[in-house]
């Protein structure tokens, strides 16, 4: 692994701070011991959750296949990133398992108490270590849940999500046929 001169790691903590995509770059970088392998949808992701933090956007729906980042940037580096900024923000994070959802924290939970992290970031700091509920010292927290579970024995987060998927291609279809046809 490369070494990184004291004015390197400044200038990188500066730039961290500054943009969501170099921060989770430079932390993956970090963390593994080597770069992280590029692809063009990494940026829009970044730049689109970087417009939810600034309030321009009030509704982000990222739509691509798995295995192409998504959690890494919209849940883990996005949730770092922006507590990092904000140390006494509130955070939950809801999946139709609690096992993803507990360990989606947890991750985050191990990226905010990274060296290179406190670095960039050195006035976030935790104020506990649970896995699912935990707090900074500045009053922010991550809640990490399973939601929802309208009926445990018949109807729950695995049927519910299909349900939400279908819910949501049906507005997808309805929103294309108000565009292509509109009036």
């Amino acid at each position: 692994m490369r070494v990184f001169s004291p004015a390197e790691r400044f200038a990188a903590a500066e730039m961290a701070r500054a943009d969501l995509y170099f921060c989770s770059r430079w932390m993956f970088q970090q963390r593994k011991g080597y770069a992280w392998q590029r692809a063009r949808q990494h940026k829009l992701i970044c730049d689109a959750l970087m417009r939810v933090f600034r309030g321009e956007c009030k509704r982000l729906i990222i739509n691509v296949p798995p295995r192409y980042s998504k959690t890494e940037l919209a849940v883990t580096n996005f949730i770092a990133w922006a507590m990092g900024q904000v140390p006494d923000a509130e955070f939950i994070h809801t999946s139709y398992s609690a096992a993803l959802a507990v360990n989606n924290s947890v991750g985050i939970r191990t990226l905010v108490q990274h060296e290179a992290y406190r670095e960039i970031f050195p006035k976030l700091v935790l104020a506990n270590e649970a896995g699912n509920h935990w707090k900074t010292t500045a009053g922010g927290v991550m809640y990490a849940i399973r939601r929802p579970d309208p009926w445990p024995n018949t109807f729950g987060f695995h049927e519910f999500f299909h349900a939400a998927t279908v819910l949501a291609a049906i507005c997808h279809h309805v929103a294309i046929w108000l565009a292509l046809f509109p009036g």
